[in-house]
């Protein structure tokens, strides 16, 4: 004996069905996601060297970091890195604060012309505490650099 569904109950069967199928896209693609290689922090990163953002910071490696000028912690941003070398495959940014998770903000430098690593517009992700001291980790190629930081 066949069960036939009503228009209701085929409608809502398809729904729950897509929704599975979303759910089951979700997972693989975090699966992928942490898969990939630099995605997750090293078990050491070295303690934070100090830095003015008005003016370039030096990394320990002796590459150079500038940020555009910020007007606001809100307000987008550019950060230019230069004095890496040329066999550098890839190179992306990661903002904390101490003792508190700011979420997923990972952003990735692009390879400029000159030989220069850049990334343009991006924001710092907002604190509710209202605070201002931020850490700048820098993955060269995995191995990270980090410098601390107070946002305007």
């Amino acid at each position: 004996m066949s069960r036939r569904f009503s228009p209701r109950q085929r409608r809502l069967l398809l729904m729950a069905v897509l929704l599975l199928l979303f759910a089951a896209l979700k997972l693989a693609a975090l699966w992928w996601w942490q898969q990939q290689p630099g995605t997750h922090a090293p078990a050491t990163i070295p303690s934070a060297a100090p830095c003015d953002i008005r003016v370039a910071c030096t990394l320990n490696n002796g590459a150079q970091v500038r940020f555009s000028r910020q007007q606001q912690v809100n307000a987008p941003f550019d950060i230019h890195i230069s004095g890496l070398p040329q066999n550098t495959h890839s190179v992306y940014v990661q903002f904390s604060m101490s003792g508190m998770d700011m979420g997923f903000n990972r952003f990735e430098l692009r390879r400029a012309d000159d030989g220069s690593w850049q990334t343009r517009q991006i924001r710092l992700p907002l604190c509710i505490e209202s605070r201002h001291d931020y850490l700048a980790d820098i993955y060269i190629d995995g191995v990270p650099e980090r410098i601390a930081f107070t946002a305007p």
